[in-house]
């Protein structure tokens, strides 16, 4: 409901309360997300998928994720990539979910500069995140990544607030990658996160890959429409939420393109499985 309120820009008037709303509902679930996910790496259920990965191309989409938000709060954020750049083989996602959590965090005690910065150093992959904060104490500089243990401005002009599982998580993530995750003080006088990972980098794909590659490119390239014309034929959806009021926004929302049954939980979807066949 919220997309479509802030899609239809019906009252031009109203766009920057939604997207403040949007901006908190989105906030409020990644906090349930590394709640859920905190919980898995403690229990040691959670899995990693390590393919080769674009680390430079990587580090500028997450930085462009904080671009408009820092420059709001009149903070730059300066990026030093390599000329060349870096094909990994790692958990794209986890470094993802890390980077994101430390230019979160930069962002939030931040006075004006942040600089994120990829290097190699030996057999490491190196990415720092540093900023012109007011710092953490050489004290407080390990409990930092415990969890819900958070850190208060020294000269306590910042009013951020967080969870304080964030760099908890991330230092488990990156264990679990067989890398380190370390704080500093930067060069400004703030803090400097450095993460570094064991680099396996990709040289040259076999040629088997290559093949691969190419039989994807095919595949994609191919106009499917006529396959899966919906406007010849909609297709039978079956939706399962116990939440009734979310269920019937959603058939409301997709019923132009799709013939809907509902069912309000577990038991009744079976039960309408084992009658009729949805697409």
């Amino acid at each position: 409901p919220l997309e479509k309120l802030y899609d239809s820009k019906s009252d031009t008037g109203n766009s920057k309360y939604l997207s403040v709303i949007d901006k908190n509902v989105n906030y409020l679930l990644d906090i349930t997300n590394q709640l859920l996910d905190f919980q898995k790496m403690e229990n040691g259920s959670i899995s990693f998928i390590c393919k080769p990965c674009n680390i430079n191309q990587l580090t500028e989409q997450v930085v462009a994720q904080f671009t408009t938000p820092a420059a709001l709060n009149g903070i730059a954020i300066q990026t030093v990539l390599p000329a060349k750049e870096i094909t990994a083989i790692t958990d794209r996602d986890k470094v993802h979910k890390v980077l994101v959590n430390l230019l979160s965090n930069a962002v939030k005690h931040a006075k004006s500069q942040i600089e994120i910065k990829l290097f190699i150093a030996g057999t490491d992959l190196g990415i720092s995140v540093s900023d012109d904060g007011s710092g953490i104490s050489p004290a407080e500089r390990e409990k930092v990544f415990e969890a819900f243990y958070q850190v208060k401005d020294k000269d306590e002009k910042s009013s951020a607030t967080g969870t304080g599982i964030g760099l908890a998580f991330s230092k488990s993530l990156v264990e679990g990658l067989k890398g380190k995750l370390s704080v500093d003080e930067s060069v400004w006088g703030g803090s400097v996160f450095t993460l570094t990972l064991p680099l396996e980098e990709v040289k040259t794909l076999s040629e088997n890959e290559n093949r691969l590659e190419e039989i994807i490119q095919d595949i994609t390239s191919e106009d499917v429409t006529d396959h899966f014309d919906l406007a010849k034929r909609k297709f039978w959806v079956l939706l399962v939420e116990d939440n009734i009021e979310l269920l019937n926004l959603t058939q409301e929302s997709i019923s132009e393109w799709f013939r809907i049954l509902k069912a309000s939980d577990g038991n009744e979807a079976l039960k309408i499985l084992a009658e009729e066949s949805p697409d």
